[in-house]
């Protein structure tokens, strides 16, 4: 049983739609409720103050996926012989945790109990100010080990702070650890942001921005920001007539997308930054071309047109050529985003009312929705192994005002968690 439940757990959340070149099976799990997994864990050695916070991360972390149910080990004293463990689990990870003059290290193994086997034995280590990068980078270690997958627990997101001040909302461009902790705003209140995008290096955020009524493409290093330096907004490109928006990096971080509003019209741009030339890519007297993503390997953009009458999706090459509708069914589309492998596109749907976040391949096959509500579901975003996807939600509460928080989900539309902010969130990017 119990290794059938750990097959059937990595079907699901690590062979979704995953297809090597000699494969002769294709699993692809839509539904269907799994007994989480049992892990129970020990700290050896917790000679640091910062010990209870890294045990409680990585804890918190694993159990966030779903898959995990894990507990304290109750066993007297640490495991350094797995086929002593007399405890009724899957698995039992330990982590020695101490500090020096460097800062603070840590090391963990992780021990598949029934077959009595050492899995891992990590050695890393930080400084003291980075204990919870530290915690996530184990949390990944871990998950690797157990999935075969990519972590994604030590990474960023950046989003858009939604936050009340004399009875006006202040929007103010903020980025946290992914789990929602460590919150810095980046801007100032002076401006008013959306669409905020993390480079693929996790090095700048692009976003668009109002300032004395002109909509302009600002980008904010990170590195200034995170090292206790004043924030600095670079203006990026501005034309002397129309609106930007739908700033988005390519993978290799050299170029940036955005989309132009002029007159009846709105067209896709690609702008090089290191040369600051732009290229148009689409042209359509009375049509919207918008929200523009790469595909991983660059050869592809998805993005958001109404030029047959309703938003759609579609697919062009990179230099705008060979433009193709892949949406056939009813509704409206909009706020696409390309999937790290390269294997889904996700979307928002507005249909009979409702708001959805789905996927589709990105030949129009396979339209998968996640998850819905009677409110405002906004801005997919793809962790860094393209199995989660990050987004704001409309909440109506008891005193029938709305407020955004964001979500994550699954792509096998199970497992939506909010992730927890000081206020109101939106527009959510998610760093690789």
């Amino acid at each position: 049983m119990k290794y059938f439940c750990i097959i059937l757990n990595v079907l699901i959340f690590s062979l979704l739609s995953y297809n090597k070149a000699h494969a002769i099976l294709k699993v692809d799990i839509t539904q269907g409720n799994v007994r989480p997994v049992g892990i129970t864990y020990q700290v050896c050695n917790g000679d640091t103050k910062y010990s209870s916070n890294i045990s409680n991360i990585i804890k918190s972390d694993l159990k966030r996926t779903g898959f995990y149910s894990v507990m304290t080990s109750n066993a007297s004293q640490c495991i350094t012989d797995i086929r002593l463990n007399t405890e009724n689990v899957d698995y039992l990870y330990t982590l020695d945790i101490s500090h020096n003059k460097y800062g603070i290290n840590l090391v963990v193994k992780l021990w598949d109990v029934y077959a009595k086997k050492l899995l891992i034995d990590k050695h890393l280590s930080s400084d003291e100010k980075s204990y919870r990068d530290l915690a996530h980078m184990a949390s990944d270690v871990i998950y690797s080990r157990l999935t075969g997958d990519t972590g994604y627990f030590n990474t960023k997101i950046v989003y858009i702070t939604e936050k009340m001040n004399n009875k006006k909302v202040e929007k103010l461009v903020t980025i946290s650890d992914q789990d929602g902790e460590n919150p810095i705003f980046i801007t100032e209140s002076d401006i008013s942001p959306l669409s905020p995008r993390i480079s693929y290096d996790s090095q700048k955020v692009a976003f668009m921005a109002y300032k004395d009524d002109i909509a302009n493409i600002y980008i904010l290093d990170l590195n200034d920001v995170l090292n206790g330096k004043p924030s600095k907004n670079d203006l990026l490109v501005t034309f002397q007539e129309g609106v930007l928006s739908s700033p988005r990096f390519s993978p290799d971080n050299k170029f940036l997308l955005f989309a132009r509003s002029y007159g009846v019209s709105t067209d896709i741009y690609k702008i090089n930054l290191e040369t600051f030339e732009h290229q148009k890519l689409t042209s359509n007297t009375v049509a919207i071309n918008t929200s523009p993503a790469y595909s991983p390997d660059m050869q592809q953009i998805a993005f958001i047109s109404d030029r047959d009458g309703t938003p759609n999706i579609y697919v062009m090459d990179a230099n705008g050529k060979r433009q193709k509708r892949i949406t056939k069914g009813p509704g409206s589309y909009f706020n696409t985003t390309w999937s790290p492998r390269g294997d889904w596109i996700a979307f928002t749907k507005v249909h009979k009312r409702k708001f959805y976040i789905g996927i589709i391949k990105p030949d129009g096959s396979s339209e998968r929705l996640l998850t819905n509500s009677p409110y405002v579901l906004d801005t997919p975003s793809w962790s860094t192994n393209g199995r989660l996807l990050l987004f704001s939600r409309k909440i109506k509460q008891r005193n029938d005002r709305f407020i955004n928080k964001i979500y994550t989900v699954d792509i096998t539309g199970h497992n939506e968690m909010e992730i927890k902010t000081p206020y109101g969130a939106s527009d959510p990017s998610w760093s690789s």
